[in-house]
C-alpha cells in the first residue's frame, strides 16, 4: 500500500506510536499543569501525529501534525472517532482530553493558526565566560535592553548549556521574549551525531523501513526494489522540526 492511499484505523499503529511519544507527551502535560497553562502546540502536534498515525497521512489529523494548521470541523469527527473507540488506550484518551480542551480555547473560530508568527528579529553575538553565543532579539530593543539579555544569558550559565546555545542561534527565538527557558525546554527534542541519527530518532524511520520490507517481500521484490528516500524524509521531518548545530552535534527543536 502506497504511503498516500488512506488505510483504515490501525489500532496497532496508534498503540505503537502512544507508547514511542508517551514520555515527550507526559512531560508536556505536566509543565501544562504545573504552570496553569494550556499545551504548547507542539505537544498538540505530538498528540495529533499519534492519532494520525493510526488514521492515515491523508487524515485531517496528520495535517496538522506536519503543518500545525487544519480545519476544527474536519478535526471533530475524527477526534470522536478514536475517542469513542472502545478499543483506543486510556492513555491516548486522556491526551485527547487535554486536546478538546486546546481546540475550545484556541479553536473558537474555524481555522487553527499556525504555530509560528513572523517576528523581526536581529542577530547578535555575545561572551560568555570566553564562549560565544549567538542570539535574536527584536530590533528595536535599545543597547540597555540587549544588555540586560546578555546579564540574563550569564546567570543561566548559558556557556555551559550547548543545548541552550543552539536554541538561541535559531533565527525565529526571541532571547528577550517571555519565559525563555520554558520555551527552550517545551521545543527541546534531543540531541544527535548527524542529521540521518536524527531522522531516525524523530520519526518513525525503522517502522517505516520494515513496512517496506514486507511488501516488497509480499510482491516477491527484492528488498532494494524500494526504498525510503531520506532526503524527502528529511524535507518533511524539518517542517516539525528546527536544527541547530553547535560543535559538531545536531541539536532537535520543535517548531
Amino acid at each position: 500500500m502506497s504511503e498516500l492511499e488512506p488505510r483504515e484505523r490501525d489500532t496497532d499503529r496508534l498503540a505503537s506510536s502512544a507508547a514511542r511519544y508517551e514520555d515527550r507527551i507526559d512531560a508536556g502535560l505536566a509543565a501544562a499543569m504545573r504552570e496553569k497553562r494550556e499545551l504548547d502546540v507542539g505537544v498538540v502536534r505530538l498528540i495529533a501525529r499519534v492519532v494520525g498515525r493510526a488514521l492515515g497521512r491523508q487524515s485531517a489529523f496528520a495535517e496538522f501534525a506536519r503543518s500545525g494548521e487544519g480545519d476544527f470541523k474536519a478535526l471533530s469527527p475524527e477526534y470522536l472517532e478514536i475517542y469513542n473507540d472502545p478499543s483506543t488506550p486510556a492513555t491516548v484518551r486522556h491526551w485527547l482530553d487535554w486536546l478538546g480542551t486546546y481546540f475550545v480555547h484556541t479553536a473558537e473560530t474555524a481555522a487553527i493558526e499556525p504555530a509560528n508568527e513572523t517576528r523581526s528579529l536581529r542577530r547578535n553575538t555575545t561572551s560568555v565566560r570566553g564562549i560565544e553565543v549567538v542570539f535574536h532579539a527584536a530590533r528595536d530593543l535599545s543597547d540597555a535592553d540587549l544588555e540586560a539579555i546578555q546579564r540574563e544569558l550569564e546567570l543561566l550559565d548559558v556557556d555551559r548549556d550547548r543545548a541552550l546555545r543552539a536554541y538561541l542561534s535559531l533565527p525565529d527565538v526571541d532571547a528577550g521574549g517571555a519565559q525563555m527557558m520554558e520555551r527552550f525546554h517545551d521545543a527541546y527534542a534531543g540531541e544527535f551525531s548527524t542529521i540521518d541519527e536524527a531522522l531516525y530518532g524523530l520519526v518513525e524511520l525503522r517502522e517505516w523501513e520494515k513496512e517496506l520490507e514486507q511488501w516488497t517481500a509480499e510482491r516477491g521484490l527484492l528488498s532494494d526494489a524500494a526504498s525510503i528516500d531520506l532526503d524527502v524524509i528529511e524535507s518533511q521531518t524539518r517542517e516539525l522540526y528546527d536544527f541547530g548545530k553547535l560543535e559538531g552535534t545536531i541539536y532537535a527543536f520543535w517548531k
